[in-house]
C-alpha cells in the first residue's frame, strides 16, 4: 500500500513540475494522458 501511495506522490509531483517547466498546452496535454491511465 505505501508504494502505492509513494508512486502517486511521485505522478503528482512530478506532474506540477512538468507542468511549471513545460508551456501550458503540453501541460494539458499530459495531465490529460495521466487522467486518462488513472481511469483505466
Amino acid at each position: 500500500m505505501k508504494k502505492i501511495l509513494l508512486l502517486l506522490a511521485l505522478l503528482v509531483g512530478g506532474a506540477v513540475v512538468v507542468r511549471r517547466l513545460l508551456p501550458a498546452d503540453v501541460g494539458e496535454r499530459l495531465s490529460g494522458l495521466r487522467e486518462r491511465m488513472m481511469a483505466q
